[in-house]
């Protein structure tokens, strides 16, 4: 028997046994710590352990040493480490390493789902009035909220009476947060694959899937699971959107090489998600009518033009488009936009001598709104003045007012102030892209201190440091779609990046209550964008060193045979 048939009888045999020996101990170990985490003084150990494992997976799942070993002549040049593995079924260590990444990012979704309890906010009740319309009714539709969330709620059986019992409501809380928790734990998990799959050299694989993998564990991310509100399910959404906006650039590069059943199966998965997220939030709108023009504009290049699958192109933009314009016309005709516009007129256009002149001028009988409504002083809770605005005459006479011509003439007010409007974003970058958005959580824990040191990696809190990062990293991605061949990759984190201030635009000016909460995607997005770019740009690096050492070693060859 050869030296490698006696390595491969000895890896099969002895290797899962093995396995299974030392892992068994270790779970149930984990398990016991998990359970009494955080109060215990041992979790923040495992803690750090199950991030480790969570980078050695990712390194031996990205490794290619099973391979070489395979593609390397001669027993005598392996080390006993590449005959070992060498002698292992090919997706082996891989599948092993890859169940030990799942469960690793899964243990610790499940050690920061434990520091805080449900959280509920005012907007889950009016979520969950919504999902109990009928799915054909109007009230479903285009009622106080958009329907993804409802329509979520509603299969976890969370009614209103449900939210006001105590005895089920527990139960079906649960249920719905563990869910949450789980759906982006494997959003980001299938996000890393799709990043890596973008990647040529193997270590930036396996950083890329690690890098992508804790930046969804952050608390900044995690922190919406444990709530009954639209942002987890947004982030999600959105990740999942993208790993599939990646996958369909593979798919834009294999051309005709690519089944007519996966070309449907990719353009129904992008709709699907798309709508989903879109009507996730309002806001998620613009993403699409942002992503819709830069996709129209694509339209400009020759390439773009000359592939086969430009009627997929064209038919995907204008779907984008239209459901856009769907949403929109759904948000008004459900006056979603009635209170959030009324909110800035409280908050920055009344308390001003020449606001309100300006809105005396549009029509708006100023002298019967009561102080509560002209005054911006309501501080963190503005109970008061909604209260004022339901109630009051004076908030009867505001609120008609805003459906008659208020988007109007809030529109003309922001032309006649265009730079300003402008520059607001700008000037309130902390908020909209670095809010402490942590008074939403309803801690049962103070956060672990591993779980401060993740974030600090993973998800930077300075503003400045953000801003730069987003400077240089823009250069660097509009060079790499000038390389030779050029890097489609880089399209995604650049839209992402380039969407965010348009996106702040929108927020600001959309909302004045909540701002830091309303702005926690806008941060998201923007730091999601910052790491993919920064890992397909170092692989481009890399690839470029790589070749230009390969033609200068080749140089060097034919001059010293010469």
């Amino acid at each position: 028997m050869s030296r490698a048939g006696s390595w491969r009888r000895i890896a099969l045999g002895v290797f899962p046994i093995v396995g299974l020996a030392a892992i068994t101990p270790i779970l149930a170990n984990v398990l016991r710590i998990v359970r009494a985490y955080p109060s215990d003084p041992d979790g923040n150990t495992v803690a750090y352990l199950i991030l480790l494992a969570l980078a050695v997976s990712a390194v031996v799942y990205d490794w290619p040493i099973a391979h070489a070993a395979r593609d390397r002549p001669g027993d005598l040049r392996r080390s006993r480490l590449e005959l070992l593995l060498g002698a292992l079924p090919t997706e082996l260590p891989r599948a092993w390493a890859g169940l030990l990444f799942v469960g690793a990012a899964l243990t610790w979704t499940l050690l920061n789902y434990r520091v805080d309890s449900v959280y509920t906010t005012p907007d889950t009740d009016s979520y969950a009035s919504v999902g109990e319309a009928g799915l054909r009714s109007q009230a479903f539709w285009a009622g106080e909220r958009p329907p993804t969330v409802p329509l979520v709620l509603r299969i976890f059986g969370l009614s209103t009476e449900v939210l006001n019992d105590p005895s089920s409501f527990p139960h079906h809380a649960r249920v719905f947060t563990q869910f949450q928790s789980i759906l982006s734990a494997a959003a980001f998990i299938v996000l890393g694959l799709a990043v890596a799959s973008h990647v040529r050299h193997w270590w930036l694989k396996a950083c890329a899937l690690a890098i992508v993998a804790a930046f969804g564990m952050t608390m900044d991310v995690s922190q919406w699971n444990r709530m009954l509100t639209s942002e987890s399910l947004s982030t999600s959404f959105l990740s999942l959107w993208i790993a599939l906006w990646l996958v369909a650039l593979h798919a834009w590069r294999e051309g005709n090489h690519l089944s007519t059943l996966r070309r449907v199966a990719l353009g129904l998965g992008l709709g699907v998600l798309g709508v989903l997220y879109s009507f996730a939030r309002d806001a998620n709108a613009f993403l699409l009518l942002a992503l819709s023009i830069a996709l129209a504009l694509g339209l400009a290049s020759r390439r773009v033009r000359a592939h086969t699958a430009v009627r997929a192109y064209l038919a995907l933009t204008v779907f984008l488009a239209g459901v856009f314009l769907l949403q929109y016309g759904l948000m008004g005709r459900a006056g979603r936009w009635v209170v959030p516009l009324a909110n800035v007129l409280h908050e920055r256009i009344l308390p001003s001598e020449e606001g309100r002149s300006f809105l005396a001028a549009a029509g708006l009988r100023v002298e019967v709104l009561p102080a509560g409504i002209l005054s911006s002083d309501c501080g963190d809770d503005c109970d008061e003045f909604h209260l004022q605005l339901m109630v009051s005459k004076g908030g009867r006479v505001l609120l008609d007012w805003i459906r008659l011509s208020g988007k109007a003439t809030y529109l003309r007010y922001l032309a006649s102030h265009l730079s300003r409007a402008f520059m607001e974003p700008a000037a309130n970058a902390e908020e909209l892209l670095s809010g402490d958005p942590t008074e939403y959580r309803n801690r049962a824990y103070p956060d672990p201190q591993s779980a401060l040191h993740l974030r600090n990696i993973f998800y930077p809190r300075s503003t400045g440091v953000v801003l730069f990062w987003a400077a240089a990293l823009l250069l660097g991605m509009i060079a790499m779609l000038f390389t030779e061949p050029p890097r489609i990759a880089a399209l995604i984190p650049l839209i992402l990046l380039l969407t965010a201030y348009p996106l702040m635009l929108v927020v600001w000016h959309g909302d004045a209550a909540e701002v830091e909460r309303h702005a926690t995607q806008i941060g998201f997005q923007v730091r999601l964008a910052l790491w993919m770019g920064t890992v397909i740009g170092l692989d481009c690096l890399w690839t470029r060193g790589f070749a230009r050492r390969k033609v200068r070693e080749s140089s060097d060859t034919a001059l010293t045979r010469q």
